[in-house]
């Protein structure tokens, strides 16, 4: 599963968000899912960075992405808020499509509006051989075996 953690500042702005895990529901490269979510959150930092100008710390590994506004205040960009908030509204619709891929929570920042990366606690996503279904496949198709012909 993929855990998305929005935290807001006291006026209610986007000061960071953590995106962690894997939504398993395919394998690893063939996830749509997963490619969705980590599109849509890319496309926030690149358009933050760039559009909004705004500086920002960015920590990124395979199946995390930790990202936090910095500066004295980040947060009064309607441009980077607007940013921030459409990914929010994409993540959300993709989450609506899949929940058993994706949890959002929202917290208020732990220190006032300063927001430090490593206030974020890691949770490992938990894998399952069912991957979110819910019913057993129904293994349509022949198979074949290594050498053999197969007549179209």
């Amino acid at each position: 599963m993929i855990l998305v953690t929005v935290e807001r500042d006291r006026r209610g702005r986007v000061a960071a968000f953590h995106i962690a895990g894997h939504a398993g529901y395919a394998g690893k490269g063939r996830d749509i899912v997963c490619a969705a979510v980590s599109a849509v959150a890319q496309t926030a930092v690149l358009g933050v960075r760039r559009v909004a100008g705004l500086p920002v710390e960015v920590r990124q590994t395979d199946g995390e992405l930790a990202f936090a506004l910095t500066g004295s205040s980040p947060g009064d960009s309607a441009v980077g808020q607007g940013i921030l908030e459409a990914m929010l509204l994409g993540i959300g619709e993709i989450a609506a499509t899949y929940p058993e891929c994706i949890a959002i929570e929202e917290q208020a920042t732990k220190a006032g509006d300063n927001v430090n990366l490593q206030l974020f606690a890691h949770k490992k996503g938990m894998g399952s051989s069912r991957n979110g279904r819910d019913s057993t496949a129904k293994r349509l198709g022949v198979k074949s075996h290594d050498g053999q012909l197969i007549k179209a």
